[in-house]
């Protein structure tokens, strides 16, 4: 724990402004020195806040996605020690979060590499089954329903393939 507020030596991992660049949103460990959480900061200065919801003692926030309007990020936090991550979403003004994958198994994960499609949907891969078949899913930064993608247009960017 950290006496001076942001801890001596913090680290940011990623930063985005939102679209109306009205906040900037990090990956840093501003509270506990490697304890990476989601932040949120005024652009124009202010109050810091911590976005999503608590971050278990041994767990992380790896990496965001903004929404097309700013108002939602959708994250990894996990267990690097255990390999298990879970894809979440929250307001990017500040607490309270929900996991929008879908259930994972025992050592399951959605892996980095976050990408945001047209339509505020998120595509992500995860081993879901823990079984080393690392498939590609789409949802919405909102969460809902969850599809599989069963081909892509080889681009990656997200203007056209099929889910299921």
């Amino acid at each position: 724990f950290c006496i001076a507020w942001p801890c001596s030596g913090s680290q940011v991992l990623q930063s985005a402004v939102t679209p109306d660049g009205t906040l900037r949103v990090e990956v840093a460990d501003y509270a506990t020195l490697t304890k990476f959480e989601l932040w949120s900061t005024p652009t124009a200065g202010g109050m810091r806040k911590k976005i999503g919801g608590p971050v278990a003692a041994d767990y992380d926030v790896s990496e965001f996605v903004l929404s097309a309007d700013g108002s939602r990020v959708a994250y990894r936090q996990g267990r690097t020690a255990t390999g298990e991550w879970a894809l979440y979403s929250g307001l990017t003004s500040g607490p309270g979060a929900v996991i929008i994958s879908q259930p994972m198994a025992p050592g399951g994960a959605v892996m980095p590499g976050l990408k945001l499609l047209s339509g505020d949907r998120v595509r992500y891969q995860a081993d879901a089954e823990s079984d080393e078949q690392y498939l590609y899913w789409v949802t919405s930064v909102t969460g809902g329903r969850i599809l599989r993608e069963i081909y892509s247009d080889g681009f990656n960017d997200g203007t056209t393939g099929g889910w299921r």
